[in-house]
């Protein structure tokens, strides 16, 4: 059906920002032929595949026709995420975060006529709805829309209560499989499209054999094609043997409140120290207090906390979200930390969670049983490693993600650990993701790194010799907040 409209595509926007791959032209394609017969979809690309891209640039399109603002609901551990992304792929986009205080985001929400973006997340718009009901938006788009998959929570009833000319959602994740959520998704894409939930439950829930099984089929035909799905496999020719993805996120209130602190502090004290002693002779000092830096990113409870508490660490939540859908789309997923506290802590979690798990660190014994369990066990999606003890000399082709929790001076040794699960015997294509907090010392290693890549062809064997190669200014900018 939507593929017999012969209509003219529109060009890619000139303020673009990104090579546009073959596949993703036909999925802003897609999406617009929706447009043109006022319906609405589900854009469900596998991991890594670049839908935040293809949704940036339907945006941008939808609004070359009839402008007004358009919102994005996202995980809150994203929200910042989808500000880096749209500055990164088009930075004439006017984009505003809704968040903080109710006071603050009532003042925002009131000044975003002339906003092209707004972004917020399921948790804040339960609280805000009332301010955005009235409101008329180009596109709602709805990312990681497992948040609204139970059609009964405040989730799912305030994004619904949304108006907007055109919808989207996107997920990683197969959706087909929970009619429950199938239901609920489209209740927001195009009420009534599936008709009410107790006639929905009544024709495909209920009923059971043969009649189940034929309805079941004529459901997939009908939702078939306002869905978008495709994975790594349909398009493998077109993808880079590794796609490296950086996730952004800002710190919470009180880990922001430990960091300034603790740099301000630890600024003050250096620059005493350099000026009595010389910088030469004080490069112990500044490497323990550049790591403390880099653990209260990661999560307070590695240094300043005897115990972890939920909300923490702004990284470690967006951390678990991310692991949550790799696991849902059936990805077997590395995960690199230097520090043992915090894989102790990931640990724990998936412990907790019953998810199952392998373990990698500088005490494990029987190392390659350890690698060969997980490369062959299909039931195990997360592996733990230490960069130290597994960043070389390991083959870990069972996975095909790569999550790099915590920052290096020197990203060969990133490079050298992502080659763990890229190398030969991969028939993959892998994705590497970078996880970084906005406005702190690490954004400000990503500024060094891309600043000396052409000089750090060498891995240093150890990250601390990177650090030894830092000038006073250098560590200056690092301490500034």
């Amino acid at each position: 059906m939507l593929g017999e409209t012969k209509q003219k595509p529109s060009e890619i926007p000139s303020c673009i920002n990104a090579n546009i791959r073959g596949y993703q032209k036909e999925g802003v394609q897609w999406l617009e032929r929706l447009r043109m017969m006022c319906l609405n979809g589900i854009l469900a690309d596998d991991m890594g595949l670049g839908k935040t891209l293809q949704a940036i640039i339907a945006i941008k399109q939808s609004q070359e026709k009839i402008f007004s603002p358009s919102i994005v609901v996202c995980p809150t551990s994203l929200l910042y995420n989808w500000k880096e992304e749209i500055n990164k792929f088009c930075p004439t986009i006017n984009v505003i975060v809704v968040d903080g205080m109710p006071n603050q985001r009532k003042k925002l929400i009131s000044n975003i006529s002339d906003k092209d973006v707004v972004i917020t997340s399921y948790s804040l718009i339960q609280k805000d709805i009332e301010l955005y009901k009235d409101m008329c938006f180009s596109y709602a788009v709805l990312d990681e829309a497992q948040h609204i998959k139970n059609r009964q929570t405040r989730n799912a009833k305030s994004v619904k209560i949304l108006n907007a000319s055109h919808k989207m959602i996107l997920t990683g994740t197969p959706i087909e499989n929970s009619l429950d959520e199938l239901w609920s998704l489209f209740d927001f894409l195009m009420p009534s499209f599936l008709s009410s939930y107790d006639r929905f439950t009544e024709r495909y829930i209920r009923l059971t054999g043969k009649t189940n099984a034929k309805n079941i089929e004529y459901l997939k035909r009908k939702v078939a094609p306002f869905i978008l799905r495709r994975m790594k496999t349909d398009v493998l020719k077109e993808l880079p043997p590794v796609s490296e993805i950086v996730y952004h996120c800002k710190l919470t209130e009180s880990q922001l409140e430990l960091y300034r602190s603790y740099a301000q502090s630890a600024k003050d004290e250096l620059t005493k120290l350099v000026q009595k002693e010389g910088f030469e002779k004080v490069q112990i000092h500044v490497l323990a207090t550049l790591t403390r830096l880099k653990q209260i990113c990661c999560h307070p409870a590695i240094f300043a906390k005897e115990k972890k508490e939920v909300g923490d660490s702004a990284k470690y939540e967006m951390l678990l979200e991310l692991i949550q859908n790799l696991i849902d789309a059936n990805h077997k997923t590395v995960i690199f930390s230097q520090y043992t506290k915090m894989l102790q802590i990931m640990r724990e979690d998936l412990d907790q969670k019953g998810v199952k798990f392998s373990y990698l660190d500088g005490t494990s014994k029987n190392r390659l049983q350890i690698v060969k369990d997980f490369n062959e066990n299909k039931e195990i999606k997360i592996f733990l490693v230490s960069l130290k003890a597994g960043g070389t000399g390991l083959n870990i082709t069972g996975a095909d993600s790569v999550i790099h929790y915590d920052m290096w001076w020197n990203p060969a040794v990133e490079n050298q650990a992502t080659d763990r699960v890229h190398r030969i015997g991969q028939k993959n294509s892998v994705s590497a993701y970078k996880l970084v907090t906005v406005n702190t010392i690490e954004e400000k290693i990503v500024e060094m790194q891309n600043r000396k890549k052409g000089l750090v062809k060498k891995v240093v064997s150890c990250d601390d010799e990177a650090i030894l190669k830092l000038t006073w200014n250098e560590v200056l900018e690092l301490l500034q907040t």
